[in-house]
């Protein structure tokens, strides 16, 4: 049966989608299969009795058989768990328990319970709307408020009535009293749904923590597609906390670049770098900052001048190196006197030790949406990157290249102060990040 496709004044969509037929059928397959699984590990056993094993190869074949049998018991303990999760009768009125989740019937349940509150909401509706038409014909003998729901969706009453007659207080008294009734039972209704929601939430909780339980004490190996699947999410998360860190590192150096006022080389011809096995040009008056231990004291001496601003610069260098940062890049330039501060990490990020886990873009921009970043999935000559721009306070774009051949990720994490500029030194990091090349 089709479900409603208009659940206003409740909700948006469907509070409570699914089809109850559709899960029990597969609760029947897996019933049907977990009886099938136990008929063969009862075959299985028949035949590995000393009885059926005369050869001398016997007892090898006996001992496999009888450790293929203990799999099929684990596995029929698998689907018959899960038939039991699911259930099998969406029309079974019994409730939903840890032992017997039987999901089918509660999402049923719920489903009837949300269908039947639906009518009575909708009624209710249409009855506030006629009351408040009525009511917008006294509309300008009334104090403004009077007309004006509370947080609850009631309006004041008694209203005040102002200098309104009687015989039309009167009335106007009524169509207040109809439109809250009608809120009350708008509000009521909504609290049916929220029950039918906590009946399919409980219900599901209840097959999860069931096959969970199961999956996790029955011994078996699941596939090494499920674990590397888990590795990979896992891995994603690992990049995307990465990638918070080395743009917190970027947006430090900021305002040190701030302080050196234009400080730094002058004239010198846009930089062609290689490190972590690529090519990467930044713009003339960058000053790159070597994030290895042995040389961040010499190379800070040579380019910054100002003993503070280089020993914060030198604590930042060893947070970048720590979080994986191989190259540290800081702008202090000015354009007709005007600062134009930036600065830029990159960051190598390790593979996963299990070779087969490979973070694409499309998982790793999963990773990272959120937080109201904008993050796609863009094409440059390095390949696709995934792209994540911020703008709160400190405008910041990080560009993550996945390394070829490889399960690790390159990222270029950049960081402006210029909210007035903001565009232009975006579309400047795009450039510079279009210059990356694989060596």
């Amino acid at each position: 049966m089709a479900r409603p496709a208009d659940w206003s004044p409740l909700a948006d969509s469907d509070p409570v989608p699914g089809d109850p037929l559709e899960v029990a059928a597969l609760g029947r397959r897996f019933a049907a299969t977990a009886a099938e699984i136990a008929s063969a590990a009862k075959r299985l056993r028949t035949m590995c009795t000393d009885e059926f094993w005369g050869s001398a190869a016997g007892p090898s074949f006996q001992q496999r058989g009888v450790e293929t049998a203990a799999k099929l018991d684990a596995a029929h303990a698998r689907y018959a768990t899960a038939a039991i999760a699911l259930g099998t009768d969406p029309a079974d009125p019994s409730p939903s328990t840890a032992a017997r989740p039987n999901y089918a019937a509660a999402l049923a349940q719920a489903q009837g319970l949300a269908e039947r509150t639906l009518p009575v909401a909708q009624a209710a509706a249409r009855s506030q709307r006629v009351a408040m038409a009525r009511l917008e014909a006294f509309s300008a003998t009334l104090p403004p408020s009077a007309l004006v729901p509370d947080a609850s969706g009631h309006l004041p009453y008694p209203l005040p009535l102002g200098l309104l007659p009687a015989a039309e207080a009167e009335v106007v008294g009524e169509w207040a009293r109809q439109y809250n009734a009608a809120a009350a039972a708008i509000a009521a209704s909504r609290a049916a749904i929220a029950s039918a929601e906590r009946i399919r939430d409980v219900a599901a909780a209840n097959a999860s923590h069931l096959i969970s339980g199961v999956i996790n004490s029955d011994g078996l190996a699941d596939s090494w597609r499920d674990y590397v699947a888990t590795f990979i999410d896992e891995h994603a998360e690992v990049l995307a906390v990465t990638s918070a860190l080395a743009g917190q590192v970027a947006a430090v150096c900021v305002p040190l670049a701030l302080k050196m006022g234009g400080d730094g080389p002058a004239g010198q011809a846009p930089e062609v770098i290689e490190a972590a096995g690529c090519r990467l040009t930044v713009p003339e008056g960058w000053l790159r900052i070597g994030l290895l231990p042995e040389g961040r004291e010499p190379a800070l001496a040579r380019l910054v001048a100002q003993q503070e601003i280089r020993q914060e610069l030198l604590r930042v260098a060893r947070h970048a190196y720590d979080n994986g940062g191989v190259e540290l890049y800081i702008s202090p330039q000015a354009a007709a006197g005007f600062p134009l501060p930036a600065s830029l990490v990159v960051t190598r990020t390790p593979p996963h030790d299990e070779p087969r886990v490979v973070v694409s873009p499309k998982r790793l921009s999963g990773a990272l949406a959120r937080d109201g970043s904008e993050v796609t999935v863009a094409e440059f000559p390095a390949g696709l990157a995934v792209r994540v721009l911020r703008r709160a306070g400190m405008t910041s774009l990080d560009i993550h290249f996945p390394v070829p051949d490889s399960g690790a990720y390159l990222m270029l994490s950049f960081s402006t102060p210029l909210d007035e500029l903001s565009d232009a030194m975006v579309g400047l990091f795009d450039s510079i990040a279009g210059t990356l090349r694989w060596i």
